[in-house]
């Protein structure tokens, strides 16, 4: 899956965790693209101030926010973790490229890629942290769950409108960039609450800065005698020629910026896939084609026939294993020839294996045969 902006160790991050969460928490309804409108506000998914996204999602140099010391717009954080993340042993610094805070990270740590460790500044992982960090605020698919979500990952009223309006584009298949000017106003991290200090300069005296407080008081004989020949009507003789028309000369006729192409509407279809399920890319595909959702669906009976009760997770398991075909119905969502979301609308197996019960260890008795005598007077 491909998208203008986004590098592929990214899209695949955000949706893989999007698709475990789907497994492990099916009431969130956390869709791909609310991470990737935060990857995008917090760090540019992964790549803010030079850094690069390698392969296999970590992020180079390490990304880390500004130092939580109270001072300008940012929280008080002390240190929570020695140092261990961010290294810094006196206050907290949000790491990695989700911005978490240390403390917030020791809390929601996860493995998205299965390699056996936590580590914030992989995006694999730190993707399948925030997406744990989100669910916590209910079912997602509610637009007011998921702006309140949002707001709980960094309490700005600003940072809801901005990750929204990002998720709205990747959803509709719109490629946005992050305003440069933005990135040092939200990139805290979940929790670490914006609370700007606001100082209001001093209104500037008329004409400080020009004179000693000394010389306003004692040249104000000075300071008329020029009146006859003061500077001002100098300074109208240029008004037959000022220099404000010819600042204004070009602003009529500047070349306007090309305007962005529309983005392609989305197409929505229902295909219907038929073979053995194969894990992919976190999930579950059925002829080489993502099945959406596909381990969490209801399982109402035993498809593998191996007599046991099991997960959605396991049953499929089961099937792939024994070869058993499936067929699935998966609406799809479209955009420019690409798959951007799957849904798993219906699922049975044509000929399922049958539960065979094991036969009974304990032997049949064997009939003992009776002997026959012979009848009297027969030799």
């Amino acid at each position: 899956m491909k998208f203008d902006g986004i590098p592929a160790p990214a899209v695949r991050a955000y949706h893989a965790a999007a698709a475990t969460l789907a497994r492990s928490q099916p009431t969130c309804g956390l869709r791909w693209y609310v991470l990737a409108g935060i990857g995008l506000a917090e760090s540019d998914h992964g790549r803010v101030g030079g850094s690069v996204i390698t392969a296999n999602g970590q992020s180079f140099p390490h990304i880390l926010g500004p130092v939580l010391d109270g001072r300008g717009p940012v929280a008080a954080i002390a240190d929570s973790d020695r140092g261990h993340l961010d290294g810094n042993t006196r206050w907290d610094r949000a790491v990695g490229p989700m911005q978490f805070i240390p403390q917030t990270w020791a809390a929601v740590a996860a493995d998205g890629d299965g390699n056996g460790v936590a580590n914030p500044n992989d995006l694999d992982d730190a993707a399948l942290a925030a997406g744990r960090y989100l669910c916590s605020g209910g079912d997602l698919r509610d637009p007011s769950a998921l702006a309140a979500a949002v707001r709980g990952y960094n309490d700005s009223r600003e940072y809801v409108i901005l990750v929204t309006a990002y998720a709205n584009a990747y959803r509709t298949g719109a490629y946005p960039s992050v305003p440069a000017q933005l990135l040092g106003h939200v990139r805290h991290g979940p929790g670490a609450p914006l609370t700007p200090k606001r100082h209001r300069p001093k209104p500037a005296r008329p004409g400080a800065g020009s004179h000693t407080p000394k010389q306003p008081h004692q040249p104000k004989p000075h300071q008329q005698k020029p009146k006859p020949h003061p500077p001002k009507p100098h300074q109208q003789k240029p008004k037959p020629h000022p220099p404000k028309p010819h600042q204004q000369k070009p602003k009529p006729h500047p070349p306007k910026p090309p305007k962005p192409p529309k983005p392609p509407k989305p197409v929505h279809k229902r295909v219907v896939l038929t073979g053995v399920p194969q894990p992919c890319d976190g999930g579950w595909c059925v002829d080489e084609t993502d099945a959406g959702d596909l381990a969490a669906w209801a399982r109402v009976k035993d498809y593998d026939g191996d007599c046991t009760e099991e997960t959605m997770n396991a049953e499929l398991r089961g099937l792939a294993a024994a070869g058993t075909s499936v067929r699935v119905s998966v609406a799809q969502t479209i955009i420019a020839h690409e798959v951007t979301d799957a849904r798993t609308v219906r699922f049975e197996v044509p000929d399922p294996p049958v539960c065979e019960p094991p036969p009974d260890p304990t032997p049949t008795p064997t009939p003992t045969p009776t002997p026959t005598t012979p009848a009297p007077g027969t030799d």
